[in-house]
Parts: structure tokens; sequence; C-alpha cells
């Protein structure tokens, strides 16, 4: 089992399943909250930019029904913040329709925590100047060769401390590049032999 590093849980995954995303497209969305046009233009560039081409109406679908305008709280503050908050689901989801899920599921509870999430809620327009990565096994396998990827800051067997969801600082090896947004994600092994994702944040180089 993996310890899998969420929008601030953690959860007990099979390793098998890092890179497998529910593709049941019904489990996901919501019946009768369908309505493809609360997404802009925008909101479809960057679903097709992160997810696969075979994922991405599963993932339109899902945005539409789940983080459309019933989004609570969201009310009357309509357009801008609604392809804002959409965005912020997308950005969060790394290109995943489980983990798009799990960014939905925040938003129903408080839309902006899933801004912060995505580093969309200190500037309203942020999400119209992102530009997504995509993460696939090109990226993956680039990476694993010890070819350089922007923003991704620790090469593949690298030496690390991990500083959270731990309780404290344990050395660690890095095992695998899963996901480049909202930011780099890595597969890490402690010290114990226990498998751990943990945000790039997260991670600090041992000299």
């Amino acid at each position: 089992m993996v310890e899998y590093q969420g929008l601030g849980d953690v959860h007990l995954v099979a390793r098998g399943s890092l890179m497998r995303p529910l593709l049941n497209g019904g489990m996901l969305a919501r019946p009768g909250g369908l309505r493809l046009s609360d997404l802009t233009e925008l909101t479809r560039a960057h679903i097709r930019a992160l997810f696969r081409p075979s994922d991405v109406e599963t993932a339109e679908r899902v945005l539409a029904s789940r983080c459309g305008r019933g989004l609570p709280g969201l009310g009357g503050r309509a357009t801008g913040n609604l392809e804002r908050s959409q965005s912020a689901a997308v950005r969060v989801s790394a290109g995943r329709l489980q983990d798009l899920n799990e960014a939905i599921a925040l938003a129903e509870l408080d839309w902006r925590d899933l801004l912060v999430a995505a580093d969309f809620a200190e500037d309203p327009s942020a999400h119209t100047r992102w530009q997504p990565r995509a993460f696939d096994d090109e990226v993956l396998n680039h990476w694993l060769a010890g070819g350089a990827v922007p923003g991704v800051a620790f090469s593949h067997n690298e030496l690390v401390t991990v500083t959270a969801p731990l309780s404290e600082a344990r050395p660690a090896s890095v095992i695998s590049l899963e996901a480049l947004e909202p930011e780099p994600r890595y597969l890490v092994e402690l010290s114990s032999g226990a498998d751990l994702m943990a945000f790039q944040r997260h991670l600090n180089r041992i000299d």
C-alpha cells in the first residue's frame, strides 16, 4: 500500500492504481445537473491540455454536472468565479478523473478552498494566465532518463527529507514523478520501506 497525499488528506492506495484514473464517468457525475453550457472555451481548453483524449468528454461532463452554477456558495457571483473554480478543479486534478472528483468534492464544501489549492485565490485572473503542464509517459520517461523537466526540482533516486504530512522530517528516496499540476508531485520511499506521495514543497534535498 502507498500513502497518497491528496487535498489535505492522506489516503492509502494500491501502488498499481496510482496512475490509473477512474474511467466510469457515471460514478462521478451527478444526474440531472449537467449543463455543458456552463463550461467556457477557456475551461474546455484547460481540460484538453491536461486530460487524455479518451477522458476529455467524461471530464467535461463531470465538471459541468458537479462544478457548475449550482456549486454551493457561488450564488450570483457567477461567470467569472465559475470559470475560475472550474479551472482550479482542472488544475488540482492534474489530468486524472479520480482527482477531479476529489477537487470538486472540496469545491462543494467551499469553492474558495479549491482556489487556494490551485493557487488561484489571490489573483482573480490568475486562471486566465495559467499554462497547463500535461503529464504523460513521454514526460515521465524523459525524467527517468535524467532529463530536465521545467519546474521539477528532484531527480530519480535522489535522496530527500520529507516534511509533510509526517509529524517529523524523515529521509526518503524519490521513486517516481507522478504529476506536474498544481505543482510537481512525487512517489518517495521512506527509510522504513513505506511509500508516500508528496508535493515538491514538502521535500528537501539532502546535501
